[in-house]
């Protein structure tokens, strides 16, 4: 069993065994983000040699005006520099005369943004002759935290994505389970199940109804077809009092094969879905003709002693009409009113 699987399962998540971990999802996002520290190094490297590079030739350039002490000039073109290079401030410090020229751009503050401090030695003819001072607008940063930002945002997306999938696969497969289960009550139930459309056309049917039915396969046939023709119209006033009501109440159906149904039927279907009809019935053919055999049998019976009891009867009237003591005639007549309560 995949270690991902029980590790999830410890923590009270069902997976199922044969889910796909989400490493590569993660080594993904992995790959990425090591790919994005590269970038930024890179990146922050180069601006940072193009940067130096820069000031390197403002400051040869400057150099000359500090040597010939041209404050003017040398303030001129420290505010060139800062146009172009994006300088908040520069300023240039003598040995010997201190301060030698300042420049400050009018700049309005921005949450994207970093000011950077740096300082760059002015030479000319291999003698230091000062120090370029500046600070700089720097939009690295923001640049560093929107892709840092990115992929916080890919890396919540994808995992959510795998927290979704994992709960739908989960519900998906309780749906699956529960679906079996009814299936298994639905098909090995001793009742006579069906669902039918409500017109009465079979969608469904367990095996113990096509095997009262006598047919394998069900599916597309009137169940009006299936009924003796005298229980049609119970089957039609059933169906009518389902759809009205929502059940049938009590329904007793003869098949044309002779098999006798007691059951009823139940409106089913989804909201704003088909109507469907759902029908529970017990074969009580078994019950109907054991009460068949008790009326024939007691019928027989009733018969059977009826004549002989009738020439009894006959006799006693016979006997009655004699000369008899009152005594034997109250005891015959006793015995006529018990045979035949008319007497």
């Amino acid at each position: 069993m995949p270690v991902w699987y029980l590790v999830r399962r410890r923590k009270g998540a069902t997976i199922h065994p044969k889910a796909p971990p989400p490493w590569p999802h993660v080594a993904a996002i992995a790959a990425a983000s090591v790919v994005l520290s590269v970038f930024v190094g890179v990146h922050s490297t180069v601006q940072h040699r193009a940067l130096e590079r820069t000031v390197a030739v403002q400051a040869d350039l400057v150099a000359v005006h500090v040597w010939n002490v041209d404050q003017h000039s040398a303030e001129r073109m420290l505010s060139l520099f800062a146009q172009s290079a994006d300088f908040e401030t520069l300023s240039i410090t003598h040995p010997d005369q201190g301060a030698f020229a300042s420049h400050t751009a009018a700049t309005s503050g921005s949450w994207t943004a970093v000011s950077r401090d740096f300082s760059w030695p002015i030479s000319h003819d291999g003698h230091v002759i000062g120090t370029l001072h500046g600070r700089r607008r720097d939009t690295a940063p923001a640049l560093y935290l929107g892709a840092w930002l990115a992929l916080c945002t890919a890396l919540t997306v994808v995992f959510a994505a795998l927290h979704f999938r994992d709960q739908a696969a989960t519900r998906r497969r309780a749906l699956e389970d529960r679906t079996r289960v009814y299936q298994d009550v639905f098909e090995n139930s001793s009742d006579l199940m069906l669902v039918s459309t409500d017109d009465g056309v079979v969608q469904h049917a367990n095996r113990a109804f096509a095997g009262a039915v006598g047919h394998a396969n069900l599916a597309g046939i009137q169940v009006a077809d299936l009924i003796f023709e005298d229980d049609r119209e119970h089957w039609e006033r059933g169906i009518q009092a389902t759809l009205d009501d929502g059940e049938s109440g009590d329904l007793q159906l003869r098949l044309i094969d002779g098999v006798y149904l007691e059951g009823s039927l139940k409106r089913g279907g989804i909201d704003d879905g088909p109507v469907s009809l759902h029908g529970i019935f017990r074969n009580v053919t078994q019950r109907r003709v054991v009460d068949q055999m008790k009326r024939d049998f007691l019928a027989v019976v009733s018969h059977e002693m009826r004549t002989p009891l009738n020439g009894v009867l006959g006799m006693l009237q016979l006997v009655i009409g004699t000369e008899l003591t009152t005594d034997q005639r109250d005891r015959l007549v006793g015995l006529l009113r018990a045979g035949d309560p008319k007497h």
